[in-house]
């Protein structure tokens, strides 16, 4: 009787280990370092002017240099767009997520909810054009 009780748990147990084995794959492995995905913006500054100057333009300016009304009384001044270089990618992901998201004032709030996500990127497009040199 204790000889089958082994020979069962034996076999249970040889079992479940050749379950645990991945089976074999038809896919060839993948590389184990591969870049993300360059950002692509595709927005339209023309027609993120109009956003920018309903959502924007009360802290940043009507010509985006940091000099909004809303602006004037923040402890940490709104980013003036004229003569600071900033990627389409961080723009975009401060629009998108607020200042917190990029490591930036808390003060600037988060648009993700108030706009399309094509809205932020045209209101990126739009920023992104004021700037008077080239992104270093």
């Amino acid at each position: 009787m204790m000889t089958l009780r082994i020979k069962l748990g034996l076999g249970l147990a040889a079992l479940l280990v050749a379950g645990c084995g991945q089976a074999p794959s038809d896919k060839p492995a993948e590389a184990a370092s591969v870049a993300p995905a360059a950002f692509v913006l595709n927005g339209d500054a023309a027609k993120g002017a109009d956003q920018y100057a309903r959502s924007c333009a009360s802290c940043h300016g009507v010509e985006g240099r940091g000099d909004g009304v809303g602006g004037l009384a923040l402890p940490t001044k709104p980013t003036n767009f004229i003569i600071t270089a900033v990627s389409a990618e961080r723009a975009y992901l401060t629009t998108k997520g607020g200042g917190m998201a990029a490591g930036l004032s808390p003060l600037m709030p988060p648009f993700e909810r108030a706009m399309s996500d094509q809205e932020l990127r045209d209101v990126v497009a739009f920023v992104l054009s004021l700037h008077d040199g080239e992104l270093q």
